[in-house]
């Protein structure tokens, strides 16, 4: 059996979900802007509960600003949300 790196490398540039929290994490990547980060949004799920996640998109959707600089109000709205200093610890 391929494993789930195995099969990413063999097709770069295109990843298959193989879970709910990774068609999650996909989605939330592609809405900001980001999936290069996409291991990112994936950890994020694993250490948030889903309705910060959503509410600190809604909240980046909500700035007004350009569609380039979402994923960087996402990271500003789940820190304030969670209360932490830096999430990019994660």
């Amino acid at each position: 059996m391929i494993g789930i790196l195995d099969s990413m490398l063999a097709r770069p540039g295109r990843f298959t979900p193989e879970s709910v929290a990774g068609y999650i994490a996909l989605q939330l990547a592609k809405k900001l802007d980001d999936t290069d980060q996409l291991w990112k949004y994936r950890s994020l799920l694993d250490h948030h509960p889903l309705p910060s996640l959503l509410e600190a998109f809604a909240r980046a959707q909500a700035s007004g600003l350009p569609q380039n600089e979402f994923a960087a109000a996402f990271d500003q709205a789940l820190s304030a949300l969670t209360n932490n200093a830096d999430i990019d610890a994660v």
